[in-house]
Formats: C-alpha cells, sequence, structure tokens
C-alpha cells in the first residue's frame, strides 16, 4: 500500500502525476460499484433475494477499496486546484476528467440506490399488509363460524383416550 500522501515529499510534477493514479483507482473502483448498482437494481425488480444478497457482499468489499482509496486522496483535496495548476497541461486535464467522471459516477449510484431503497421499502409495505391480512383472516373465520353456532376446530368438544 502506498503511504500516506502527507508522509511523502513529492515534487509538484509527482505530486500530480500521483493524485492522477490515485484518481484514477478512485475511478475504476466507481466504476465496477456502478456495474454493482446497476445489477442490484435488476435482482431488486426481480425480487431475487439471494443474488442481491450477493451483489451487496461484493459492493461492501468494493466499498473498503473506496475507503482506503479516499483516505489516500484524501490530503490532496483541499489543494486539489494547486496541484492541478502546477501540473502540465495532460495530467492537469486527467485530474479534471477524473474528478469529474467520480463525480458523475457517484451521483449515478446514489440515485439508483435511492429508487433500490424506495422499491424495497415499498415491498417490505405490501408484504406487511399481506401479514396482516393473513393474521386478520382466522379471527374473521372463527367470528363467521360463532354467527353460525359453529365450533371452532381449535375447541374441541370431546377428547379420546390418548389426549
Amino acid at each position: 500500500m502506498t503511504p500516506p500522501a502527507a508522509a511523502v515529499d513529492f515534487s509538484p510534477l509527482d505530486e500530480a502525476t500521483h493524485l492522477a493514479g490515485l484518481l484514477t483507482r478512485q475511478r475504476d473502483l466507481y466504476r465496477e460499484l456502478g456495474g454493482l448498482s446497476a445489477r442490484q437494481q435488476v435482482l431488486v425488480e426481480a425480487s431475487r433475494t439471494e443474488e442481491l444478497l450477493a451483489v451487496l457482499t461484493q459492493r461492501q468489499a468494493l466499498i473498503d477499496q473506496l475507503t482506503a482509496c479516499n483516505k489516500e486522496v484524501a490530503p490532496f483535496r483541499s489543494r486539489l486546484g494547486d496541484i492541478a495548476a502546477a501540473a502540465p497541461e495532460a495530467t492537469r486535464a486527467m485530474i479534471r476528467d477524473r474528478v469529474d467522471e467520480v463525480q458523475s459516477l457517484l451521483e449515478e449510484i446514489i440515485g439508483r440506490d435511492e429508487a433500490d431503497r424506495e422499491k424495497l421499502e415499498a415491498s417490505r409495505r405490501r408484504v406487511g399488509d399481506e401479514m396482516k391480512r393473513v393474521d386478520a383472516t382466522p379471527a374473521a373465520v372463527n367470528a363467521y363460524r360463532a354467527q353460525a353456532g359453529v365450533r371452532s376446530p381449535a375447541t374441541a368438544r370431546f377428547t379420546d383416550a390418548q389426549g
């Protein structure tokens, strides 16, 4: 693992090159996360829970890598403009492109995740409503039986020798 940027004495060009490399890695991780996010969306739509859990596990591994990468980028964030300004045009353009692409990917992922969260929440409410109806069914059946003068099977009038 690369030592934290604050602990390394970079020349301005090396610093910009190192930052561009970190941003490229960050972008690549977000691309992978975006792919998993799209897969997650398909699985949520199809209610394929087991496969969804596997995708969520993969996502967590990527998020752990992104967290580590973000820690490496953090010391550069406050000086991003200065670092880019001191870099050659090609490196400056690469830094700008990576930052823009990461932002775009992140917004896309957050949008899909929010839509998935809403779908899962709606599904949870639907299942809860169905459970309430299922719980109410025996009570309704027993009420109808009582009105009709029919005993509930749970209140047997006679027992056999065993019970």
